[in-house]
């Protein structure tokens, strides 16, 4: 039962770091928001991907393949929407639409 257990537990740390790697390592999308607390949420759209962002204080990020992305800011009322058509995203490099000002 002990070795079972150890096998297990060596098994999931082992997961667990090379998914670790491959999102140091992987390709994102980032910004930041102003104001935050008028944000609905962040999602990325490629052919049939769509991703939603990891939201933390005012910044976003999104975990994605290489090629074209289309990013939706989606803004609560009265705030607009701000959308990015194409978004290019290289293998192993983090995209940064910088700071993404809402408008009303």
């Amino acid at each position: 039962m002990k070795k079972t257990l150890l096998t297990l537990t060596v098994i999931v740390i082992t997961v667990v770091m090379l998914h670790a790697f491959r999102i140091i390592r992987g390709t994102a999308i980032t910004g930041r928001i102003s104001p935050p607390q008028q944000l609905e949420g962040v999602y990325c759209f490629s052919g049939s991907d769509t991703i939603r962002a990891t939201i933390g204080n005012r910044t976003f990020a999104l975990t994605v393949k290489p090629g074209t992305w289309k990013v939706v800011i989606d803004a609560k009322d009265p705030f607009r929407d701000v959308i990015f058509e194409k978004v290019d995203a290289q293998e192993n490099h983090f995209t940064d639409l910088g700071e993404i000002q809402l408008q009303r």
